[in-house]
C-alpha cells in the first residue's frame, strides 16, 4: 500500500511524465504468459491473466500512445539509433490455448504486433502440461487425505492434505516421477488416477484444453495472422542448469516449428522461466540465434546484451499502478 501511494504521488506530481521523457529513447520489452481459460489467473497469477486485465493492459497502452513494434523490428531500429520514443514491444511466451483463443483477438483490435515463444513438447503432443496439471487439481481439491500407492506403483506414502507442506509434497512426488517415467500421453493418464482421488472430474478440464498449449494449425493461424512465432526451447528446461544440453533444446524446438511453419526464420529465443547465464551464449549464437529475453525487468539501450534483453513481467495481480510505472519508465529509476 506504501508502494502504491508513493506512486500514485510521483504520477500526479509528474514523476511519470519525466520518467517517460527521460527514458524516452529506451526499449520497453513486456512478457506475459497464458489468458486464463477459467480460473487458472487464480491459481497462478504470476502465469495467467484474465482477459479482462489483458484487455486493460492494451487499453492503456494505447490510450498512452505507446508505439508498439514488433521484436525483430525493435531491435533492428534501437541499433540504427531510429526507434521511436517510448517503444513497446509484446512478447507471450508458451504457447498457451488461451493466447490463440482470448490474446490474438485484443492484439488485433488494437492492431498490435507481438511475439509468442512457442514450447513443443506437450503442444506436438497436445497434452496438458502435466507438472501444472497436477499442482492444479491438488489447488482445486476438498480432498483431505491421499494415499499415492493408489495412483501408480512407483508411488507411496499417505498424506494430510489440510497441510500445505504435505500437499506440496505429494504433489511434487507425483510430478517427479511422472516426469521422469513417462511420457506425455502416459502423464495425461497419471493425472487422471490423480484427479479421480482428490475427487475432481478432469474430463471437462481436458475437453476446455486447460494448461494445453496451441496446437500446430494453430500455430499456423497465429503465423497466418501476422504473429511473430518464436524460440522457446523443446522441453521447457531451464538453460542456466549444468548438464542441460542446450543445442538439443534448440534444435529439436527449431526443427518442430520449422515443419509447422516451412521458411519461417526462427532466430530469437525466450529462456524458458528467464534462467539464462553468460556461458551459453556462444552456444546460442552457434545455433543462429541472434536474441534471447530473460524476465529481468528493466529497459534496454543499443548497447545492452542481446542475449540477455530485459523484459517486465506483467502478472493478473500486478497494480495498474505499477504496470504504468513500468511502462514510462520510472520502475528502471527506482531500481537504480
Amino acid at each position: 500500500m506504501i508502494k502504491q501511494a508513493a506512486l500514485q504521488i510521483l504520477k500526479l506530481t509528474g514523476g511519470f511524465s519525466l520518467a517517460r521523457s527521460l527514458s524516452k529513447q529506451k526499449l520497453r520489452i513486456l512478457c506475459y504468459h497464458g489468458i486464463a481459460l477459467d480460473d487458472e489467473h487464480r491459481f497462478k497469477p504470476a502465469l495467467f491473466m484474465s482477459t479482462e486485465r489483458f484487455h486493460q493492459r492494451m487499453q492503456t497502452i494505447a490510450d498512452q500512445h505507446y508505439p508498439v513494434l514488433s521484436l525483430g523490428d525493435a531491435l533492428q531500429r534501437l541499433d540504427n539509433h531510429t526507434l521511436p520514443d517510448n517503444a513497446v514491444v509484446l512478447t507471450i511466451d508458451d504457447g498457451w490455448v488461451g493466447t490463440h483463443r482470448y490474446a490474438l483477438p485484443i492484439l488485433e483490435q488494437f492492431g498490435f504486433p507481438a511475439t509468442i515463444y512457442i514450447t513443443t513438447y506437450y503442444a506436438n503432443y497436445g497434452e496438458p502440461v502435466f507438472n501444472l496439471m497436477v499442482r492444479y487439481l491438488f489447488w482445486k481439491t476438498r480432498t483431505t487425505q491421499l494415499d499415492l500407492s493408489s495412483l501408480d506403483p512407483q508411488l507411496s506414502g499417505d498424506f494430510d492434505l489440510t497441510i500445505t507442506t504435505e500437499r506440496e509434497k505429494a504433489a511434487n512426488l507425483i510430478i517427479t516421477m511422472g516426469k521422469h517415467h513417462y511420457k506425455a500421453p502416459q502423464q495425461t493418464r497419471l493425472a487422471r488416477r490423480c484427479a479421480s482421488a482428490l475427487g475432481i472430474d478432469i474430463e471437462p478440464l481436458i475437453k476446455q484444453r486447460l494448461l494445453q498449449l496451441m496446437t500446430r494449425e494453430e500455430v499456423r493461424d497465429a503465423d497466418a495472422r501476422g504473429f511473430d512465432i518464436q524460440l522457446h526451447t523443446h522441453r521447457h528446461l531451464p538453460l542456466s542448469e549444468a548438464g542441460i544440453d542446450v543445442s538439443r533444446e534448440i534444435r529439436d524446438n527449431r526443427r518442430i516449428l520449422q515443419d509447422w511453419l516451412p521458411g519461417k526464420q526462427l532466430d530469437q529465443l525466450c529462456y524458458p522461466g528467464g534462467f539464462h547465464r553468460e556461458g551459453i551464449w556462444d552456444t546460442l549464437r552457434e545455433d543462429e540465434v541472434a536474441a534471447a529475453t530473460t524476465c529481468e525487468g528493466g529497459l534496454n539501450t543499443a548497447t545492452t546484451e542481446k542475449m540477455a534483453l530485459k523484459r517486465y513481467l506483467d502478472e493478473d495481480d500486478r497494480p495498474q499502478l505499477t504496470f504504468e510505472s513500468d511502462l514510462c519508465g520510472m520502475s528502471a529509476w527506482l531500481r537504480r
